[in-house]
């Protein structure tokens, strides 16, 4: 082997040797920078999602329909995002409470505190008189002789936190099928709202009344109908 020869092959090996250095300083370097921006991105994940968990934006209704609402989002940092949801849990309210809370048109000429809405539809009992006893004929959105009106329940906590003119709820339980459940997901919904909580129930038992109290009720009504003079007057 001459020395041309020799030459040449250590060189090759040098130029090897220097490519694959400078190979790897580019592959740490752009790892590192990677990790760092992907450790970045995840911190930001990780602050919309703890801030979405925890409510910590304002909301606007942009599209809303009988079965599902478009919601705009916009946390502190000015991040936006939308929130779409189909409208499966229903609540009912009276007149003057959607009237108020401008899901309604019509006018109101009077104070009224207290808001008045109505969970469930056709009850699984059967009071002859109600209107949504299980085997009414009337129609399923009517309480005694009033219509309540219909609406979701993401459009209902949207627009009380937008305009909340009430200092007080009072929720009307209807006792359909899973109606313990529904109440239970429907205070869970409404909990940061700060307004005092009233509910007319007819439980099952006493462990229903130790359990709703943990839900930040402030009072529980329990619907009495007595037929017989005696009991009543009692």
């Amino acid at each position: 082997m001459n020395i041309q020869s020799l030459i040449l092959i250590i060189s090759l090996i040098i130029i090897g040797i220097v490519f694959n250095l400078v190979m790897i300083n580019y592959l740490y370097i752009n790892s590192i920078y990677r990790k760092n921006v992907f450790k970045r991105d995840l911190e930001e994940i990780n602050k919309i999602e703890n801030s979405l968990y925890n409510k910590n934006y304002n909301e606007e209704i942009i599209y809303n329909t009988n079965s599902a609402t478009l919601i705009k989002i916009t946390f502190d940092d000015n991040i936006e995002g939308l929130l779409f949801g189909r409208n499966k849990m229903k609540i009912k309210l009276s007149y003057a409470t959607a009237v108020l809370l401008g899901l309604k048109k019509g006018k109101i000429h009077f104070e009224m505190p207290t808001a008045y809405l109505m969970l469930g539809e056709k009850c699984i009992y059967n009071c002859s008189f109600c209107a949504q006893a299980r085997e009414a004929k009337s129609d399923k959105d009517y309480l005694s002789r009033i219509k309540w009106p219909e609406y979701s329940l993401v459009e209902f906590i949207a627009k009380v936190k937008e305009n909340n003119p009430f200092k007080r709820f009072c929720i009307q339980v209807v006792n359909s099928e899973n109606y313990f459940e529904k109440l239970k997901i429907f205070l869970n919904e409404i909990k940061e709202l700060d307004i005092l909580k009233a509910v007319s129930l007819r439980p099952k038992n006493m462990k229903e009344v130790d359990e709703i109290f943990r839900y930040d009720i402030d009072n529980l009504g329990f619907p009495l109908i007595l037929q017989i003079k005696n009991y009543f007057l009692k």
